[in-house]
């Protein structure tokens, strides 16, 4: 995203975090929403809806078997 493309990261980082919130791996989706935040904080807000109605938010402090 250091070269001028910011939209298309941001559309980057959404689409994983939204697979992994589909494959039950809030956490790791979780840990990409600081930089979809700074590249595009409507995106990330997204993300983080996504994740409070995921059926499998387990939060932060669990382990997710990695």
């Amino acid at each position: 995203y250091m070269n001028g493309e910011r939209q298309k990261a941001a559309e980057s980082f959404s689409h994983a975090a939204m697979l992994l919130i589909q494959q039950n791996q809030q956490q790791r989706a979780a840990s990409l929403i600081p930089v979809l935040d700074a590249l595009d904080p409507a995106l990330a807000q997204k993300v983080q809806a996504a994740l409070a109605h995921s059926p499998e938010d387990s939060g932060y402090g669990t382990s997710g078997g990695y």
